[in-house]
């Protein structure tokens, strides 16, 4: 919003800085959404600089992530990506690191991954080539993904974030008294402030078990949209894919039971 004091003062033109937590040991980001994002810059080949928030400042919504860009902070990942699709609306190049896709989460350049690429032109809002049928499906995708299967994702978090507190998670950016402070004391603030959330939803409301079979019922939906297509709309992501993937890879690694 204009008139935000800017973390990046010195900031170049068309170029984003994207504020997020401190990276995990095991995980790009801790944050789904931050996650997201990252992910839609890679995919645009959208020029960008990753700066930590220290687990202290957020932005004027009280979220993480945000961006700056030109001057402007963003809040909130779709609105993120809907802002940048505008700032950045010139025809590009899309690269994407088939090691990265695969679930090897090493956000160094392709150069330095060795990986094959393969890359093909396209525009900023990866979703222009969509029909309005296939809109109208990739919107009820969205909604299902950030507004019940991340709530199981949530949920699970509340029940259990002592990862948080270890060496794959954030204890190697403290030490001395801020990593014993941070281990027993901030993450268990942090842990009681995901499930009032969970219950404000209503998702913590549900048993263990229950919450386990309405998670799989969204999965099996998309599954079975999903079939035999390399991706839920063709033969290239769209954004669907992102957010399915911010999600689905804090499964696949496990950082919950």
């Amino acid at each position: 919003m204009p008139g935000t004091r800017l973390l990046k003062r010195d900031w170049e033109k068309d170029h984003v800085y994207l504020v997020q937590f401190p990276r995990a040991a095991c995980i790009p980001s801790p944050s789904p959404f931050a996650l997201k994002v990252e992910t839609w810059l890679r995919m645009a080949d959208v020029p960008y600089t990753n700066i930590s928030n220290q687990f202290t400042k957020m932005s004027t919504k009280g979220q993480i992530p945000f961006v700056e860009v030109n001057g402007r902070q963003v809040a909130d990942s779709n609105f993120i990506i809907d802002h940048l699709i505008e700032e950045f609306h010139k025809v590009s190049t899309l690269v994407l690191n088939n090691r990265y896709f695969n679930g090897k989460h090493s956000l160094r350049s392709d150069k330095q991954n060795g990986s094959d690429d393969t890359a093909f032109g396209f525009q900023k809002n990866i979703d222009d080539r969509l029909t309005p049928i296939d809109k109208s499906y990739a919107r009820a995708f969205h909604a299902l993904v950030e507004d019940s299967l991340r709530w199981a994702l949530i949920y699970q978090r509340a029940r259990d974030n002592k990862w948080f507190a270890t060496e794959q998670g954030f204890l190697s950016h403290f030490s001395g008294v801020k990593k014993l402070a941070f281990k027993n004391v901030l993450c268990e603030r942090l842990r009681k402030r995901i499930m009032n959330a969970a219950m404000a939803q209503g998702m913590a409301r549900n048993t263990p078990e229950e919450v386990v079979i309405l998670a799989k019922k969204d999965l099996d939906a998309m599954s079975i949209f999903l079939g035999n297509k390399k991706y839920f709309f063709g033969d290239k992501p769209t954004t669907v894919k992102i957010t399915l993937y911010h999600i689905y890879i804090k499964y696949h690694m496990k950082l919950i039971d």
